[in-house]
Formats: C-alpha cells, sequence, structure tokens
C-alpha cells in the first residue's frame, strides 16, 4: 500500500496551557504538570497534546543529515552536514571527496568559493610567516652592528684614558722625600672637665 502525502491539515497546533491567563507565559509548549490540570489527563473539550498519531507518515519524512568528521563518514550517504569543529585543511579534503561522489553538503552552499578563500587564507599566512622571519633577521642584524659599535667606542675611550694617564705621569716630576726634615708640630693640651667634689 502507498503512504498518504501528509497535508498538514490533521495537525493542530500545541499551545501552552494558561497562555491566555499570563502575559509571561509563551505560545511555545510545554508538557501540563499540575495534578488537576484538564489538559495533562487529555479531558474532552480542552485544546489537544502532541502525541505519535499526529506524525507524518514515513514515506514523506525526511531522512535526517549525518554529520561528517572525517572522509570515512562520507561512506553510503546522499546528504551531509560538515562538522564546525573539523579543522580548515580536513574540511578541504571532506569537500573534495564529497564532490567527486555527488553527496550533497547542506552547510555549505558553494563548495568551490569555499575552497578557493580557505587557500587565499592559508597563503596569505605563509606570506606573514616569511615577513616576519625577515624582519626579525633584520633586527638581529642591526642589534648586532650596534653591539659592536658600542664594544669599539668603550676600547676608544679606554685607550684615550689611558694614553692621557701616560702623558701626566711623563710632565708631573716626582720630588724625591730625602732630605727633607718633617717639622712635628706642638700637641695641644686638652683639659678633662672635672667632676664636681660629692660633699
Amino acid at each position: 500500500m502507498e503512504g498518504k502525502k501528509h497535508t498538514g491539515k490533521r495537525k493542530p497546533s500545541f499551545i501552552r496551557q494558561d497562555t491566555n491567563k499570563a502575559k509571561k507565559l509563551k505560545i511555545a509548549w510545554r508538557r501540563p504538570k499540575g495534578l488537576h490540570s484538564k489538559l495533562r489527563l487529555s479531558k474532552k473539550g480542552h485544546q489537544k497534546r502532541p502525541s505519535q498519531g499526529y506524525r507524518a507518515p514515513r514515506e514523506s519524512r525526511k531522512e535526517k543529515a549525518i554529520m561528517v568528521y572525517n572522509l570515512k563518514d562520507l561512506e553510503n550517504t546522499k546528504e551531509v552536514i560538515v562538522s564546525s569543529t573539523v579543522g580548515k585543511r580536513k574540511k578541504i579534503g571532506i569537500l573534495n571527496k564529497a564532490k567527486e561522489l555527488g553527496i550533497k553538503v547542506l552547510n555549505i552552499k558553494d563548495i568551490d568559493a569555499y575552497i578557493k578563500n580557505i587557500e587565499e587564507e592559508f597563503k596569505k599566512k605563509k606570506e606573514e610567516k616569511k615577513s616576519k622571519k625577515v624582519k626579525k633577521e633584520e633586527k638581529k642584524k642591526e642589534l648586532e652592528k650596534k653591539s659592536k659599535e658600542k664594544k669599539q667606542e668603550k676600547k676608544s675611550k679606554e685607550e684615550e684614558k689611558k694614553d692621557i694617564a701616560k702623558k701626566l705621569s711623563k710632565d708631573v716630576k716626582q720630588k724625591s722625600t730625602d732630605g727633607v726634615e718633617k717639622i712635628q708640630k706642638p700637641k695641644q693640651i686638652v683639659h678633662q672637665a672635672t667632676a664636681p667634689k660629692q660633699r
């Protein structure tokens, strides 16, 4: 027997209980939990609860798309969703294989444009890394040059100081201390304060 086409007329809108009484309650369905709730007891004359009988026939139901994490997951599938946790390099391989097998990828509209953008990003990153390396090498060379110049300056200053010291030592004649009588100065007599006599 062929399955009937699901029109959607039979299915009512399932509304949360007492949404007409309080503004804070949203229309979105919530299961009634009240002890005396007529909706929970599915009494006659009250609105309907969701149940299995309202489900669409199996023929009209769409098959769920499979979530893909690697190349093995692409086997025996028609529609696929590539996981957001998959890295960009791995994603390119999955998309290329899906394109070959003719599998539809639901979360990516244009596969070719997506792959192109990712490859351009990789190229830009490589160029940036190269430029950073070149800049680092240039900075190192500049620092080495500066350090060498500083060392040379220090050496030249030290040599200048030594030359000046040698010239001064030549100009100044040391006086001989032989035959010079030492004049002794008289020692100053210091009077110590006497303590008052005790009675």
